[in-house]
């Protein structure tokens, strides 16, 4: 799909959008996700041992206690 007058770039056969969507989209935003998923599971799955634990009083688990 191309806008009129508007030329697509070539880098190395194929129009330069592709390449860096193919980057950012394909690797780079689902490596930054998976980064960050890995490290709140892992706090969240702390704050409930130490909660289970009774390490400490306020092991903050996100759930209202009302």
């Amino acid at each position: 799909m191309t806008i009129p007058g508007f030329p697509l770039k070539k880098f190395m056969g194929v129009p330069a959008c592709y390449i860096y969507n193919w980057i950012i989209g394909l690797w780079l935003m689902n490596i930054m996700i998976s980064f960050l998923y890995y490290t709140f599971e892992e706090k969240r799955e702390e704050r409930i041992e130490a909660r289970k634990n009774r390490k400490t009083q306020n092991a903050p688990t996100g759930v209202s206690e009302n």
